[in-house]
């Protein structure tokens, strides 16, 4: 093959001698590449501390969480036993004998049972010693009239409205005691004031009620909940957890202050929900924490809530000696790094510059080069390459070169022979080329050729005409053994570009006439539009056929979808976005019913329908392979249910789409179907994600557009053409749906700012 000019060399100059090396500061890309080599082998020691440190803090982590979660349950468990000691001292107080024998409401109290009060007294103070440090009060009645304390006796009035004065609960309450049918009730925490302190307490009331000589005699602790709280913080493993505590309805009991902030509560309840036990990291107001629940047997919910942050202050020791250990590593591997560069730089330069002298004669890497260019791939390290065989400088143009051999081509011709033919016939079309333009010819297919031109001077694009046709000429006299078709792309002027003239030639050999047997056809005659026309309710309709379970139906809505583009003269790039974009709608369906997309093809074809892969498919094939996939799904996915379903659906659309104009609402719609109403509407509603009233509203809208793009009919004219009586319903419709107004799309459409035949 031959080249036009030299590139000079990449990398800069350098002078070598039997024993020195020596280059230009900032020049030599070789040596620098070396040596970023040998320090990426570096990037292993990061990653392992990286990965120690990692894996130590999960370690530390999850000790240190079992650890919280073992001191939540050993407190939550002392409390408990606070609680029941609390419900065990009002069932002792209760069952004395002095209570039971000299407790009676004031107005029937004897003398000798007025005596007995200091013995009532003392039995009361006697239990509170037995839980003091946690109980605020304890307290019992049974009338309105006397409070029998554990330091004294006061007034009911006084003690519940001076005395000690619940926020919650007021003196009528506590009266009520006396009247209400109970053994026990843990009452929900509230705050007492005292007359002999400044501010209030929360407390829990315990409440113990019992019958004692005919009269309900009402037995009350109070336990402190800030002291609940003080214990839990004594005993925490780490000093930032803070604690919330809930009874069995969720209320507050007792916590610390900034967790029992209703936001931070609130998100911690949705979040933990029903949870008993075990931790969860959330985002509780801003910060990250580890949350770890207990429910104890007493029905209560403890948490405790530790900030993430803490955990790695913990494990900052460890970070640091990784942190040091790493550091010297890496300081060790860029010297030795340089060392081992400048050792090994000039044996691999030499092998370089021979390997290279011996590359760029080599076919199959020009072949795999252009291939990655064709791919719409950055020319990078190619582009030294495409400077030294002479594709630099003007413009750039490709065509493919298509021979459909015949059944006597087969037939009439030995093995032996054809494989000789067809191995030479890429000699044959490049030779004939080179003839009159810079060109270079790869195999794209079987019997597939891309032929890529630089059009140097403004003569070279006739020339190219030329050697086409010479091209011909040269098999017209075999048109009986094939047919040739060409296909001619748009002229660019970047290399880069070739990409975007091999999809503008690919789609000219879709417009192939079938029945010619040589021909030419020029992407340049035709537009190819740059968009593709694919809006919902083509989706609607090719889900529909998936769900139909009909390959009849699905075949035909797809190939309607894809001959309706091609008309519209859409480009082959946005084509293979069109086939990608159906593609996806499959999988889309695939992973709704479950079932996995690799069941029913190969990584390979998978590659190809997502548009990645380097195996150049023309507009038909990849489309067979769509209609392959799209059958596996019928035969996979499709339920008796979902045919159903769909079909009823698909006749409702069909009936819509075919009466429009007519005054369409649910119930006609419902009639015609020979259904209720209600169940076709969640039937098109689940099936396609809106309304019928939207899809009529859509179909309407769409038909306006259209006709005022392609007539000079007036609003009104065109409302009621498509349906819509009022014309300001009509106005309302089309500026939902569109955005603007009629007149201003049909000006937008007249300036040419919007495609009559855009996507819809």
């Amino acid at each position: 093959m031959k080249t036009k000019g030299r590139a000079p060399r990449r990398g800069g100059s350098y002078s070598m001698s039997a024993d020195k090396w020596s280059y230009p500061a900032g020049t030599n890309r070789l040596y620098f590449r070396i040596l970023s080599y040998f320090l990426f082998l570096l990037v292993p020691t990061l990653i392992i501390g990286s990965g120690i440190y990692v894996a130590n803090l999960a370690v530390f982590k999850q000790q240190t969480i079992d650890k919280i979660g073992a001191n939540l349950i050993s407190s939550s468990k002392a409390i408990d036993n606070i609680l029941r000691t609390t419900e065990q001292t009002g069932m002792n107080v209760l069952m004395n004998d002095t209570v039971q024998r000299y407790l009676v409401p004031y107005e029937q109290q004897s003398t000798d049972e007025k005596e007995k009060v200091p013995s009532i007294i003392k039995w009361l103070s006697s239990n509170r010693n037995i839980v003091s440090p946690y109980i605020d009060d304890l307290f019992v009645f049974t009338d309105d009239d006397w409070v029998y304390k554990s330091d004294g006796i006061e007034s009911f009035h006084s003690f519940f409205t001076q005395f000690s004065k619940f926020d919650r609960y007021g003196e009528t309450f506590w009266a009520e005691m006396l009247k209400s049918d109970f053994s026990f009730r843990v009452l929900e925490p509230t705050a007492v004031s005292k007359w002999f302190k400044e501010g209030s307490e929360p407390v829990i009331p315990f409440v113990l009620s019992q019958y004692v000589a005919g009269n309900r005699v009402v037995f009350v602790a109070t336990v402190s909940a800030s002291k609940l709280n003080q214990f839990l913080v004594q005993n925490r493993v780490v000093d930032s957890s803070a604690f919330l505590v809930l009874d069995q309805n969720r209320e507050v009991v007792t916590g610390s202050p900034e967790a029992t902030q209703p936001s931070v509560s609130s998100q911690l309840l949705e979040a933990m929900g029903d949870r008993t036990s075990g931790y969860a990291e959330l985002k509780l107001d801003k910060q990250r924490s580890v949350v770890t629940v207990n429910r104890s047997e007493y029905g209560w919910y403890y948490y405790s809530i530790t900030p993430t942050s803490e955990y790695t202050k913990l494990a900052s020791g460890i970070l640091s000696l990784i942190v040091w250990m790493s550091v010297f590593l890496t300081v060790l591997g860029v010297l030795f790094s340089f060392v081992f560069s400048n050792k090994l730089y000039n044996p691999i330069r030499n092998l370089l510059d021979a390997q290279h002298r011996r590359e760029k004669f080599s076919g199959e890497f020009l072949d795999n080069a252009f291939t990655y260019v064709l791919n719409g791939n950055p020319l990078n390290k190619h582009e030294a390459l495409m400077q030294e065989i002479g594709f630099e400088n003007g413009r750039y143009i490709c065509a493919c070169i298509k021979f459909q051999f015949k059944e006597s081509f087969y037939k009439d011709i030995q093995d032996t022979d054809r494989l000789v033919i067809l191995e030479n016939m890429k000699k044959i079309v490049q030779g004939i080329l080179q003839r009159h333009v810079p060109a270079y010819v790869i195999d794209v297919q079987k019997n597939l050729y891309a032929a890529m031109v630089n059009l140097k001077t403004a003569e070279d694009r006739s020339a190219l005409d030329k050697a086409l046709a010479a091209l011909l000429e040269t098999f017209d006299y075999d048109t009986k053994y094939c047919r040739l078709v060409v296909g001619i792309g748009n002229v660019y002027d970047q290399i880069g570009d070739l990409a975007k003239s091999y999809g503008d030639s690919r789609m000219a050999l879709a417009k192939a006439d079938e029945t010619a047997d040589c021909q030419v056809i020029d992407a340049a005659n035709f537009p190819l539009g740059q968009y593709y026309r694919f809006g919902f309710a083509e989706e609607r309709k090719v889900l529909n056929g998936l769900r139909s379970g009909d390959m009849d139906v699905l075949e035909a809505e797809i190939r309607g979808i894809v001959e309706l583009n091609l008309e519209m003269g859409t480009s082959n790039w946005y084509m293979n976005l069109l086939l990608v974009e159906l593609y996806h709608i499959g999988v889309k369906y695939l992973l709704e019913k479950g079932i996995s997309p690799q069941r029913l093809l190969t990584e390979q074809d998978h590659q190809i329908l997502v548009g990645k892969s380097s195996q150049l498919l023309d507009l038909q094939e990849h489309l067979e392979l769509l209609l392959r996939f799209s059958r596996e799904i019928v035969l996979t996915g499709t339920t008796q249910e979902d045919n159903k379903a769909a079909k009823i659906v698909m006749k409702i659309t069909e009936y819509i789409d075919a009466n429009y104009r007519s005054d369409l609402y649910l119930e006609s719609v419902a009639a015609e179907m020979n259904l209720s109403a209600k169940y076709i509407s969640k039937l098109f509603k689940d099936s396609t994600g809106m309304n019928m009233t939207e899809y009529i509203g859509m179909k309407r809208i769409a038909e306006a557009k259209r006709l005022l793009g392609e007539t000079t009919m007036k609003n009104d004219e065109i409302a009621e053409s498509v349906g819509i009586v009022s014309r300001s319903t009509f106005f309302r419709l089309f500026k939902k749906y569109e955005g603007i107004s009629p007149q201003d799309y049909r000006k937008m459409l007249q300036d040419g700012a919007v495609a009559e035949n855009e996507p819809k």
